[in-house]
């Protein structure tokens, strides 16, 4: 390939490329930084002759798939001036791939988060639910005791009631049996009284039919 006296680079610049050289082999996309190396160069270029080169070897980097050897050569055409340029994009590339670990361990993190945070709803929700049951188990107990009271008051008015009911029929009883000691006297009185009067009768008949005084 045919350079321009201009473009061309001195010994120290050499050797200051083959170590970036070997710095862009190691990154594994030399094409792809190489070609970011070329329009940054193409950019900060003043001079139309160097324009026109950096254009040609965009467009030889576009058209083909440079191997090592190519790349080389492609590299030498750029001014040294490119070399702290590509130093800060070699840097910037490792920053990125720092950066893409760092991004992935925080999008980690944050799944995590996500799944602490849904667990954490989670468990919010069912003590939730929990406060719902006991307040409801509240409830009921507290009707249950209502209830219990009431029936309490009920089986003690009841109790009163049964009591002088009882009290009641006690006396009525009593009093019934006295009526019934009375009546059964009267009855007693009765039958000895018509006994007597029979024996008497039928003694004074016994006396007149045998004349016996009396």
């Amino acid at each position: 390939m045919s350079t321009s006296p201009s473009t061309m680079v001195t010994s120290s610049s050499l050797e200051t490329n083959s170590v970036n050289e070997g710095v862009l082999d190691r990154t594994g996309s030399g094409a792809k930084l190489l070609s970011k190396i070329i329009n940054a160069a193409r950019l900060s270029c003043d001079d139309p002759s160097q324009s026109r080169v950096f254009d040609a070897l965009a467009k030889l980097l576009c058209e083909s798939s440079p191997d090592k050897a190519t790349r080389s050569e492609i590299f030498s055409q750029l001014d040294p001036s490119i070399n702290l340029a590509f130093e800060r994009l070699v840097c910037f590339s490792e920053t990125s791939n720092t950066i893409r670990a760092l991004s992935q361990q925080v999008t980690k993190l944050k799944g995590d988060l996500l799944a602490e945070s849904v667990a954490s709803e989670y468990l919010r929700f069912k003590n939730q639910e929990l406060r719902a049951s006991d307040e409801s188990h509240q409830l009921i107990i507290k009707k249950l005791k209502s209830d219990l009271s009431k029936a309490q008051k009920k089986r003690g008015e009841l109790s009163v009631k049964l009591s002088s009911t009882q009290e009641k029929a006690r006396r009525r009883c009593s009093y019934l049996e006295k009526l019934m000691e009375v009546d059964v006297g009267n009855t007693k009185k009765s039958v000895a009284r018509d006994i007597f009067i029979k024996y008497k009768s039928l003694t004074d008949k016994v006396f007149r039919a045998y004349s016996i005084p009396f």
